[in-house]
């Protein structure tokens, strides 16, 4: 098996006609879901595919409206009612709500809109902002 690798990320390529890629494209499955652009602050269901009410949402930092990087824990299982749609944020403060609608009137990092059927979730749509600029 002949590897090359992305410039940037360092993603294994196949070269051509090459086989047995389960380990690397594994590695690049893991390498890819801990870089902070894509794995933080990230809302996904619970299982996969989704078999309950329940999300997850990862950990990671944010820059509050007031300059200061927050750390936002994560949460597993979150639990959203069935039949609705909810737009889950944190607060300036790092707390994960779980509205109806995006507040209007107060900072907030906008996570995820999620749609619950009866009994799964029936979609995760991404809504994070994930560059902004700041001092440490």
């Amino acid at each position: 098996m002949s590897i090359s690798y992305t410039p940037n990320t360092k993603l294994a390529k196949p070269a051509a006609n090459d086989t047995g890629w389960d380990v690397p494209l594994n590695a690049n499955a893991a390498t890819l879901d801990g870089m902070t652009a894509i794995g933080a602050l990230c809302v996904s269901t619970h299982e996969t595919p989704s078999a309950s009410l329940n999300v997850d949402v990862s950990a990671g930092l944010f820059v509050s409206s007031t300059g200061a990087v927050v750390t936002y824990a994560g949460v597993a299982s979150q639990t959203i009612p069935a039949g609705v749609t909810r737009y889950l944020y944190l607060t300036d403060a790092g707390v994960l709500t779980l509205g109806t609608a995006w507040p209007t009137a107060t900072q907030h990092v906008p996570l995820a809109v999620v749609v619950a059927g009866a009994s799964a979730i029936a979609s995760v749509t991404d809504a994070r902002i994930v560059c902004r600029s700041c001092t440490r």
